[in-house]
Formats: structure tokens, C-alpha cells, sequence
């Protein structure tokens, strides 16, 4: 077999435009700009990205094109509903913000003063999530077991809060990067995202000979990273103005349904999601006086609450990147007015959507709010309500016979009103519950990740609690049903319904100690939720980029 050997160039004439110098910060940029576009987006979807930015843009410099906010809100609203576009444009400056800081990676905490076509791809590609697969080691480790699988969350979750918050403080200058550099502090995890930039542009910075594929052709010295500006990558100070982030939210919502063909257009009824918002948003706390949410409220309930909403981004950047079979070539003749017709036609559902199961708690905005925990690979939209009762009139014997079989996971609900619960007054509307993940057949290996049992309060404050250690489903003949399962600390947590006297009553102990969560509520409604087991077959790339429909596998 033959050798592979390698050729440097003492000029840079000799190499390709992508394998031009990177001797400064501003080639380092591009460079970094240039790859994750080659290596994120098809060709296709790059000429379809450069068309519609170039159509829908305000104003244009020497860079090219540029977006305000106000074409940021006005292109991500043309698919959809009318009734959301105020939710929208309350979301727009945390939005653009967002965009903005984004695509200016690595230098997020530094970032450019304006949102042209190359800053507005980088971001569309880190929310779509895409760099995870054909970027590494930006995003995390290359490993797809459970716990590389959280870093890449963690990693995102970090970044996004950057990009959300405001800072206002003298580094957060746009379009200024500091002149620091890693030779003065030596901080590998302050530069965490400078050094996944680097080393990507450094593995990619050679090209095989077209006249001679085993020869390949390596491009000139990268730019050492200690004469590179930091990226500040530990900088989480400054606040996510709270009402901002209550209108993204609403959004994410919205469109967590949408790759079961439950889109945004399912939820505009007035109040719809209100409810759900409302308690996500008592989630994240704050200090007295403070502007918004911090680093720490927000890092605690995305990684425990709300893995899973930040999918919401594929349904309202779909737009970016799906062409529907449409040329790039066709927007490029039409006039702006013309495009948003074409758009808004395109992204009109063509399958008919799935009818969602509803009992006396569960129903599409609850499935929504659901949807941001249960594990991703769960067909929600095969849930269908199995038993439910109201008035509290529920039967322990029926949960039971139910809840102890495996053979496919179960969600079950329980609302009603507490009179005492800690940190509220009066009578407070209250939903708990929880989810059994049932056993997995050999065949069912989604992923690598355990499956885990998760007790949840939806109302008045969404809060979940994960388990991997399986659950205890214990009933007796006096009426009750307990079930127990251990999470981390260690800590015991108890759902326990009591059919006599038609309360529900949740604790968490730690090692055997007094309880240090323990309320008690009248049960109004009882629902028991199945989900079909087996596989489900996903007709999308593995991004999860566009719409689905989805075959699941009925055993």
C-alpha cells in the first residue's frame, strides 16, 4: 500500500482561498466562519441561506448585507401564525442579541457590532445544533455515551447564556475584542472555546493533492493560540432580561411539538400557553433587584427542568435552512413581498397533524411543557390517556394494575389544590407526577443513555426530579399508592394517593431524615398517560432539522 506524504508551500499563493494565512484575529474569524459553514450546511443550503439573507436585509456595507432587529423578527415571522408575531417581537432584542453573539464564536463575550450574513450562519448553526456531529471538538466530547451527551448540553447551555444576557460591562464592547491573551493568565478554561476553535481550524488546515490524492497539502502556521485574545469562556456575569425570556419561552413552547407535526399554528389560542409559561418562568429565581435571570437560576433549571427546550430552535430557524424543494435561483428573482408569500405557503402543514389524546389534565399545552424533560427518543405524539378520573373519585386498584406492568412507559398526573403549600398563600392550584420509563426490550437501544423515572410538580412551579435507580410502586388494601424512587444527594422522593380521603401528599427525604419537602393536596383529577412501545422511526436527518413524520412501531 502506499504512503501518504505531506507538502507545505513557503507562499501562500499556493493554497486554496480557505487555506490562506491565519495570522491575526480577524483571519482567525473568518476562518473559524468559513469551515463551520463547509462543514455544517450543504451546498444547497448555503446558497438557499445567502439568497434570502441577501433579500431580507435593511441596509448593507463593505461586508455586504446587514439585519437589524426589526429583519431578524420580520423574516423569523413569515411561517408563523399571526396571533404570535407580538409574543415575537417581545422576544426580538434578546433574539438578535442572541444571533449576534453567537455568531460572533469564539469571542461570544466580544462580539461583532453587526449582524451580517457570516455572524447570522454561525449562530443558525449552533442553535440547529449542528456542530455537534460535523464540528468537533466544538461542542463538547466526541464520545455519544450518557455523560458526554450532558457535557454537549452543559457546553450549549453556557454559550447560550453568554449570548443571552446583558452585560454591560466595559469588556462586552461589540465589534471591540479585548487584547489579552492566554500568555498573561494561563486559564485553559477561561479559553475553553478559543482552544475548540483553534484546534478545529488546525485539523483541517491541509488539503489532499487533486492531481495526487496521497499527497497532501498542508496550509501555512495557524496563529498560536497564546497570541490570540482570550475568549473569556468563564465570563457568565450579567442578567436574561426576565421579560424577554418570558417571550422566547412562549415561543419554544409553541414549537416543541413541531417534529410530530404539532407546530406553532396548534397554539395560538388566547391564553393557551399562558399557564405553562407562568409556571416555567417561577422556576428561575433571582436575587432582590436584580435585572434578570442569573448564571446560576439559569444553569439549574435548564439542566434539571428543561433539557429539551432549546428544540424549540428547529421549528424558528426551519426557515434558514428548508428550501422545500424551492431553488435559491427563484428568490433571487422575486421581489421581498413575493418570498414571504412563497415562504408562508411552504411552511403550511401537509400532513394532517397527529390528534392528540386529552383527559381531564392532559392536553396539548401540557404535552408542550411535558415534552421539555421526557427523554427526547419518546414518541409523544403515540400518548394516549389509558385512565382518568375527576372529582377525586379516582381508583387506587386500577392505577395499580396498570403502573406495575413494564411493558411500556407511563406518565401518570395528579392536580387538585393545596391550601398550605410553602411559599404561597391561600388556595394554589397544584399539578404533580411523574413518568415511568418501563423496560426496554434488547432491540430498543435508542442510545446509550439509562432510562430514568422522573417526579415532577407542573404547577404552581415547574420542577423535576430524575432517578436511574427505578421505582417502587407499592399499593395496600386500605386504599393508597406509593410510589418511591431514590435520586441523587442521596434523597428519597414519595408520591403517595390515598383513595379514601382523596388527597395526594409528595415528600423528599435525605437519609432517612425528616422530610425537607413534604406538602399535601385535595386530588381534583387523576389522568394515566401510555406511550407506545418500541422504536420510533424518524424520516429526518439526524439533526433534527425539518419536519417529520413519524411510524411508530407498535408491539
Amino acid at each position: 500500500m502506499g504512503q501518504l506524504t505531506s507538502s507545505t508551500s513557503s507562499s501562500a499563493d499556493n493554497y486554496p482561498t480557505w487555506l490562506s494565512p491565519v495570522e491575526n484575529v480577524d483571519q482567525f474569524q473568518a476562518r473559524i466562519r468559513s469551515l463551520l459553514k463547509g462543514l455544517c450546511l450543504s451546498r444547497r443550503e448555503q446558497d438557499w441561506f445567502q439568497s434570502l439573507f441577501s433579500k431580507f436585509a435593511s441596509a448593507s456595507d463593505t461586508d455586504g448585507p446587514v439585519w437589524h432587529e426589526s429583519d431578524l423578527v420580520e423574516f423569523i415571522g413569515i411561517t408563523l401564525p399571526s396571533e404570535l408575531k407580538p409574543t415575537l417581537a417581545a422576544a426580538g432584542p434578546l433574539l438578535f442579541r442572541c444571533m449576534l453573539r453567537l455568531g460572533s464564536f469564539p469571542y461570544q463575550n466580544q462580539p461583532a457590532s453587526k449582524l451580517t450574513v457570516d455572524i447570522a450562519r454561525v449562530a443558525v448553526i449552533i442553535l440547529l445544533r449542528r456542530h455537534e456531529r460535523n464540528a468537533r471538538p466544538i461542542g463538547g466530547t466526541q464520545s455519544l455515551d450518557y455523560d458526554e451527551e450532558q457535557q454537549r448540553a452543559k457546553w450549549l447551555r453556557r454559550l447560550l447564556f453568554q449570548c443571552m444576557a446583558t452585560k454591560g460591562t466595559a469588556n462586552m464592547e461589540e465589534g471591540v475584542i479585548a487584547s489579552s491573551h492566554n500568555s498573561d493568565r494561563n486559564d485553559a478554561a477561561n479559553d475553553e472555546h478559543l482552544l475548540q476553535a483553534h484546534r478545529l481550524i488546525s485539523c483541517y488546515n491541509k488539503e489532499r493533492d487533486e492531481s495526487n490524492p496521497k499527497v497532501v497539502r498542508r496550509g501555512p502556521p495557524i496563529i498560536p493560540v497564546s497570541d490570540l485574545p482570550s475568549s473569556q469562556s468563564q465570563n457568565f456575569s450579567g442578567y436574561i432580561p426576565r421579560s424577554e425570556f418570558e417571550a422566547l419561552t412562549h415561543l419554544l413552547l409553541a414549537s416543541q411539538l413541531y417534529l410530530t407535526g404539532n407546530g406553532p399554528e396548534h397554539f395560538v389560542q388566547e391564553g393557551q400557553l399562558d399557564s405553562c409559561v407562568d409556571c416555567i418562568l417561577s422556576a428561575f429565581t433571582q436575587p432582590n433587584n436584580a435585572p434578570g435571570i442569573p448564571w446560576e437560576s439559569f444553569n439549574l433549571v435548564l439542566s434539571s427542568a428543561l433539557p429539551n427546550i432549546v428544540s424549540g430552535f428547529t421549528r424558528l430557524l426551519a426557515p434558514f435552512v428548508v428550501d422545500h424543494g424551492i431553488s435559491y435561483k427563484q428568490i433571487d428573482i422575486l421581489t421581498k413581498e413575493g418570498v414571504s408569500s412563497l415562504l408562508r405557503q411552504t411552511f403550511i402543514p401537509k400532513h394532517e397533524p397527529v390528534k392528540l389524546s386529552r383527559g381531564n389534565i392532559f392536553n396539548p399545552p401540557v404535552l408542550a411543557e411535558l415534552a421539555t424533560f421526557l427523554p427526547e427518543e419518546l414518541p409523544v405524539q403515540t400518548a394516549s390517556v389509558i385512565y382518568t378520573a375527576r372529582d377525586g373519585k379516582f381508583e387506587v386498584a386500577t392505577l395499580k394494575s396498570q403502573l406495575t406492568q413494564k411493558h411500556q412507559p407511563f406518565l401518570l398526573l395528579v392536580s387538585g389544590t393545596a391550601s398550605d403549600l410553602p411559599g404561597f398563600s391561600g388556595n394554589t392550584p397544584i399539578c404533580v407526577g411523574a413518568f415511568l420509563p418501563g423496560e426496554r426490550d434488547e432491540g430498543d437501544d435508542f442510545d446509550n443513555n439509562v432510562p430514568c423515572t422522573s417526579v415532577f410538580q407542573l404547577r404552581p412551579t415547574h420542577q423535576v426530579s430524575n432517578s436511574t435507580a427505578g421505582t417502587l410502586v407499592e399499593g395496600d388494601s386500605t386504599g393508597t399508592i406509593e410510589l418511591k424512587f431514590n435520586k441523587a444527594g442521596p434523597a428519597t422522593v414519595r408520591l403517595v394517593l390515598d383513595e379514601k380521603i382523596r388527597t395526594a401528599s409528595f415528600s423528599s427525604q435525605k437519609d432517612g431524615t425528616n422530610s425537607d419537602t413534604y406538602f399535601q393536596f385535595q386530588v381534583d383529577a387523576v389522568d394515566l398517560v401510555g406511550f407506545a412501545s418500541g422504536k420510533t422511526l424518524f424520516d429526518l436527518p439526524l439533526d433534527k432539522t425539518f419536519f417529520v413524520s413519524i411510524t411508530p412501531d407498535f408491539r
